[in-house]
């Protein structure tokens, strides 16, 4: 019974079943010894049990768990950029945080989203990843915009999603030194996925919400 047992584990784990052999040798040498009846032996046989899974339990390492293999879901958007090449989008924004967008936390990395997304405001403060993977100078990456701004119109409106980034946040999906040329794309086909905050960009966006600053009820 515990040699199946250590085969179905070895199978569903990464523990070393020689190792595992060695552990319990001597309990199993014993049992051909037992001369203790049979509810002796079976007693024997559960404490075995409790240590073979307890040796299994001990040697699990988190470093061991693969996060690759965790699915992420991405959905398509398209995507522009406004204000300046290296700015935060537009001073004040839909959402009211003012200029504090460019402080450190969220370092100018924001977006306005169109109708689909902004759900009259609720979405404010929204965390979300962004990549672009369809043109040459795209990098891949995932970088991780805040929203705090609303797009109405264009491909804002017409796009099933779409996101109109800051020019600071519009690069960071670009192959280094190949910012402009995704920035003279004109409507770039992106991929994004919602994500929890950062601490540090909770504490700011909270800040700003007690201050007064921020014109609409986000949703953190």
């Amino acid at each position: 019974m515990l040699v199946v047992a250590a085969v179905n584990a070895k199978e569903s784990s990464s523990y070393r079943y020689g190792q595992l052999v060695e552990d319990i040798k001597p309990a199993l040498n014993f049992f051909p010894k037992c001369q203790m009846g049979m509810s002796s032996c079976l007693s024997l046989s559960c404490i075995l049990a409790f240590f073979f899974f307890s040796k299994l339990c001990f040697c699990f390492n988190p470093k061991h768990l693969n996060l690759s293999t965790i699915t992420t879901h991405w959905s398509s958007a398209g995507a522009t950029w406004y204000g300046s090449p290296d700015g935060f989008g537009a001073t004040g924004g839909a959402c009211g945080y003012d200029n504090t967008v460019s402080q450190p936390a969220i370092s100018s990395m924001v977006t306005g989203i169109g109708p689909s997304l902004y759900n009259s405001g609720k979405e404010c403060g929204a965390c979300y990843e962004v990549k672009c993977t369809k043109h040459r100078s795209c990098s891949g990456k995932p970088v991780r915009v805040v929203i705090t701004d609303f797009c109405p119109g264009g491909p804002c409106a017409s796009d099933s999603a779409h996101f109109d980034l800051s020019g600071t946040a519009f690069g960071a999906m670009a192959i280094s030194s190949e910012e402009n040329k995704v920035r003279d794309v004109g409507v770039l086909e992106i991929e994004y996925h919602k994500l929890k905050c950062s601490k540090l960009t909770l504490i700011l966006v909270h800040m700003v919400h007690k201050v007064g600053i921020r014109s609409t009820k986000g949703k953190l």
